[in-house]
């Protein structure tokens, strides 16, 4: 198929109880530099 961009994964990791303002949640978390060095290579 052409045209079409391919997907890209990127794995998180898991943090349990991260505070969110008032809130305690889990949340899966990745550093900000992963996602932009994927943008800037063109992804």
């Amino acid at each position: 198929m052409t045209g079409r961009r391919p997907l890209i994964g990127i794995s998180t990791y898991l943090e349990t109880g991260t505070r969110w303002g008032v809130w305690e949640l889990d949340a899966a978390l990745l550093p900000a530099g992963y996602p932009r060095l994927v943008q800037r290579a063109g992804g």
